[in-house]
């Protein structure tokens, strides 16, 4: 992808520890690519749990906007490949459910417009 860092590209993989390593050289956790997503973004977009947590754990921040947009809970709540536990994982991390993007939808509302059936209703469930 456009503007992304070897962080972003392993977030979305299945090599989380790769992640560790990558931190461990200093590299910034909540860097943004071309398009505004930080690795967290990545990750939660494809439902990667231990990607999520790894990066929640060194410092990732679960607010984080895409270019002012949707942080990266509103990204795991609106793809089909997202997954029930990424989105129990980032509000377990105080994501506040509640946030808005730039046209005032909640996750809630992009998850009923968007592909993740289950995430809407597991959102609806979680209260």
């Amino acid at each position: 992808a456009k503007g992304c860092t070897t962080l972003h590209i392993v977030a979305g993989t299945k090599q989380p520890k790769l992640i560790d390593l990558l931190l461990e050289i200093s590299v910034g956790v909540d860097v943004y690519d071309a398009s505004g997503r930080t690795p967290l973004h990545w990750a939660a977009r494809v439902g990667r749990i231990d990607s999520i947590s790894r990066l929640l754990h060194r410092g990732a921040s679960p607010r984080a906007l895409v270019e002012r947009i949707r942080t990266p809970f509103m990204d795991a709540t609106i793809t089909s490949s997202g997954s029930i536990e990424a989105i129990a994982s980032l509000i377990r991390f105080e994501t506040d459910r509640t946030s808005t993007d730039r046209q005032g939808q909640t996750a809630l509302y992009r998850a009923a417009i968007g592909s993740s059936v289950e995430g809407f209703v597991y959102l609806l469930q979680a209260g």
